[in-house]
């Protein structure tokens, strides 16, 4: 997954939520609704590791902090017990500069005054992104791996596209308007604290796939088959 860069608006929004956050957004369970039961374990991970399961080095994602939350949040609204860790994939080089990054990153952004140092002079401004040749260079793939309690590789699910990762993001958040659209319409749109999954559900899954992203599911019999590429 080579990024293609990160927009004005986003940094922003990024140095905002560390501006706002407590002691108790740490906890990786924080998002999930009050009663609600907390799974096994599995916070984010940390360091760089080699996942045996899938024969792939893999180091810490610098959104994962965010996505894993949401995933969890959207297990609990949606009554499920399992919970979700993410990491990203890559070449020796690739992973452990991502991770050395990543945590001088997080070690000058703890610092109150050096965090307000970056916000005014190394952050993009708002408004801008990415140029079009950085967001050509761009592109991402996922893979989805569902475990029992033992580890077991159950079933995998890819996700590929042929959209740059800067693209795709307005993608998702486009059809999660034209589905909250939709299903006004037709009556069916919930409401609450709600993640875009547990929000719209088959019908953001029908229009994501029906705008270009192919989602295919391998089940553990099949698992050592070619993921699909476009």
């Amino acid at each position: 997954m080579p990024g293609s860069g990160v927009s004005g608006g986003t940094a922003r929004s990024f140095m905002a939520v560390l501006e706002s956050c407590g002691s108790e957004d740490n906890d990786p369970y924080c998002l999930l609704p009050k009663d609600a039961p907390r799974p096994p374990a599995a916070p984010s991970r940390k360091g760089v590791w080699y996942d045996f399961s899938e024969r792939r080095l893999t180091g810490p994602f610098v959104m994962a902090a965010v996505n894993e939350r949401v995933v969890r949040r959207t297990n609990a609204l949606l009554g499920y017990g399992g919970t979700y860790v993410e990491a990203k994939e890559g070449t020796v080089g690739a992973v452990v500069g991502a991770t050395i990054t990543k945590y001088m990153m997080t070690a000058v952004l703890a610092v109150p005054f050096l965090r307000r140092y970056v916000a005014e002079h190394w952050l993009p401004p708002a408004g801008t992104g990415p140029t079009q040749s950085q967001r050509e260079m761009s592109w991402y793939k996922c893979i989805f791996v569902a475990t029992d309690k033992s580890g077991k590789v159950l079933r995998r699910v890819f996700l590929s596209d042929t959209r740059d990762g800067y693209t795709a993001s307005g993608l998702y958040i486009a059809e999660c308007a034209l589905s909250a659209l939709q299903m006004a319409k037709e009556g069916t749109l919930g409401f609450g604290v709600l993640t875009p999954m547990a929000a719209f559900g088959d019908v953001l899954l029908q229009r994501v796939q029906s705008a270009g992203v192919v989602l295919e599911a391998v089940e553990e019999a099949t698992a050592g088959a070619t993921p699909p590429t476009q």
